[in-house]
C-alpha cells in the first residue's frame, strides 16, 4: 500500500453527537486550549435534541478552535466514528464520548508523549463519575488501570500483559491510535454494532508493533442513566455473541500460541458475561448456552490454572496496598 504522507496536524479527536444536550459543551470546553496543532470533528449521528445547536453556538463562540461539524442521518455511534476516522487529517486520532471530559492538561501531556513515543497506540487511565442529585453534583467511584508508565512493546505483548494484571479494558476512548495504523490496516468499526470497542481493540491489539502503557489519568467516563451501556436489550447479547465470532477467528488464524489461548479465554469471558446477564430472555439464553457448550467441547478451560491466577491476583493487589500506605 502506498505510504501516505505525514500530516501537519498532530491530533485529529472524533466526537459523535447523539442526544447529549445537557453534557456536550462541557465536553468541549475541556478538548479547548490545547497547545497541539488539532482537529475537532463532530460527527453529529441524527440529533433529536438541541445538541447540535448547541455545538454549532460553541463552535461560533470558539473561533480560535479548530472545530469542524459533520452531520449524517442516524446510524449509531460505530458509523459516527467512522465517519469521523475518513475524514480526520491528524497524525493521531482521539475517540472522545460527547457526554464524557477530559483533564485538559493531563490530556495535553499523554498526547505529547504518545507523539514523541511514535507508538501505534497510546493507552492512558480513566475514572468513572457518576452523577448524584439529578446530575447537579459529579462523584468519582473508583480509578481505573491502577498502573504506572510501561515500556514499549507490541500489542500482542501488552494483550498478554493485561489479562495477567486483571488490566483487559475494550473500549477506545482512553486510548490515541496512529491514524496510519488504522488506515493501513483497513480498522474500523462494525457498523450498526454494540459493544464495537470490543472488537477494535482486539484486532488494533493484534496488528500493532508499538504499544505503551502510559500512567497518566486524563479521561472522565460519565456513568448516567438511560446511556447506551447502562441499558441492556437482547441486542447487546446478539452483537457480543457476533464480536465472540469475530474472536474466534482470530484465534483460529493466530500463530503465536500464548496469544491463541488469550483469544480462547477472552471468548470464556464474554460468553459467561452473556449467559449470565441475559436470563431474561429464556429462548435465547438457551442458545447462548448451546453455542457455549460447543465451544468448551473444543476448548475447555483450565479452572485450577483460573483459581491459581486469582489467589494471585488478590496477593499482589494486596502486596500493593500495604506498600503503599
Amino acid at each position: 500500500m502506498k505510504r501516505m504522507k505525514m500530516s501537519a496536524l498532530k491530533l485529529s479527536i472524533i466526537v459523535p453527537v447523539y442526544n447529549v444536550e445537557k453534557y456536550v459543551e462541557k465536553c468541549l470546553e475541556s478538548l479547548c486550549g490545547l497547545r497541539i496543532e488539532n482537529e475537532i470533528i463532530v460527527v453529529n449521528d441524527g440529533t433529536k435534541d438541541s445538541s447540535l445547536e448547541i455545538v454549532e453556538r460553541f463552535k461560533e463562540n470558539h473561533k480560535n478552535e479548530n472545530i469542524i461539524i459533520i452531520s449524517q442521518e442516524n446510524q449509531g455511534l460505530s458509523e459516527a466514528r467512522n465517519n469521523g476516522l475518513k475524514a480526520a487529517k491528524g497524525e493521531y486520532i482521539s475517540f472522545i464520548d460527547s457526554d464524557d471530559f477530559v483533564d485538559t492538561e493531563n490530556y495535553e501531556k499523554f498526547i505529547n508523549e504518545v507523539i514523541e513515543d511514535k507508538v501505534d497506540i497510546g493507552i492512558g487511565r480513566y475514572k468513572k463519575i457518576i452523577e448524584k442529585n439529578n446530575g447537579t453534583e459529579l462523584e468519582c467511584v473508583t480509578e481505573i488501570r491502577n498502573y504506572d508508565k510501561g515500556e514499549i512493546r507490541t500489542g500482542k505483548e501488552y494483550f498478554d500483559i493485561m489479562y495477567r494484571n486483571d488490566m483487559h479494558g475494550p473500549e477506545v476512548w482512553d486510548d490515541i491510535f496512529r491514524r496510519e495504523f488504522l488506515l493501513e490496516n483497513g480498522i474500523f468499526f462494525k457498523k450498526g454494532r454494540m459493544h464495537e470497542d470490543e472488537i477494535f481493540t482486539a484486532e488494533t491489539l493484534l496488528k500493532a508493533s508499538k504499544v505503551r502503557f502510559y500512567g497518566i489519568y486524563y479521561y472522565n467516563y460519565l456513568q448516567r442513566e438511560n446511556s447506551i451501556m447502562s441499558t441492556k436489550s437482547l441486542k447487546n447479547y446478539q452483537d457480543m455473541e457476533k464480536n465472540i465470532n469475530e474472536i474466534y477467528d482470530f484465534m483460529i488464524a493466530e500463530k503465536d500460541s500464548r496469544t491463541k489461548k488469550l483469544l480462547e479465554d477472552e471468548i470464556h469471558r464474554l460468553y459467561k458475561i452473556i449467559i449470565k446477564h441475559s436470563k431474561d430472555y429464556k429462548e435465547e439464553n438457551a442458545i447462548f448456552r448451546k453455542n457455549y457448550s460447543k465451544f468448551l467441547s473444543e476448548h475447555g478451560e483450565n479452572k485450577l490454572k483460573k483459581i491459581v491466577t486469582r489467589i494471585k491476583k488478590s496477593i499482589d493487589k494486596k502486596i500493593k496496598k500495604i506498600k503503599s500506605s
